[in-house]
């Protein structure tokens, strides 16, 4: 089944028990790693510094003929130290949205802002995370930030 459409999200965080997971610092090009955030959220070892924010939006019946570029510029929250930037995709598996499915943290309840509610699904806790899930970019040095500042920074889509 190819889906109708999907919107891949991001949120700056601070998690200092992650930059281990971070890669060295003469690659240019970050890797992602999936990590189930659960229990790092549950014992508090994650905080989220931004509201979640979309980079990419995919429209499958027509999609982008070659690669894309997102430049975002995301307002920070609270005065803390960046760690990495969590991502992860909500899909509308049909054309009128009633079928949801989400690799969102679990701190992202919000309908509309990148998490697994709504449609069919809507009473559904989304516990099939251990397949899907949430990627992890990471700066090992972390980046301390303002609140009320922005952030920016740009993210590539290779096709």
């Amino acid at each position: 089944m190819i889906p109708a459409r999907a919107t891949l999200y991001g949120q700056l965080v601070h998690a200092p028990a992650l930059r281990f997971l971070s890669p060295p610092a003469d690659h240019t090009v970050p890797s992602c790693v999936p990590l189930d955030f659960t229990t790092l959220h549950d014992q508090g070892r994650i905080q989220p510094l931004s509201a979640p924010f979309v980079l990419f939006d995919f429209d499958f019946s027509n999609p982008p003929p070659g690669n894309r570029t997102a430049h975002v510029r995301v307002p920070v929250q609270e005065k803390q130290t960046v760690h990495g930037v969590v991502v992860w995709w909500r899909t509308a598996l049909d054309p009128q949205g009633t079928v949801v499915l989400s690799t969102a943290p679990p701190w992202v309840t919000h309908e509309g802002v990148g998490d697994g509610a709504g449609g069919e699904l809507e009473q559904c806790a989304q516990e099939w995370r251990e397949h899907w899930k949430p990627c992890w970019y990471g700066n090992a040095h972390g980046v301390p930030v303002q609140a009320g500042r922005v952030c920016m920074g740009s993210m590539c889509y290779l096709r």
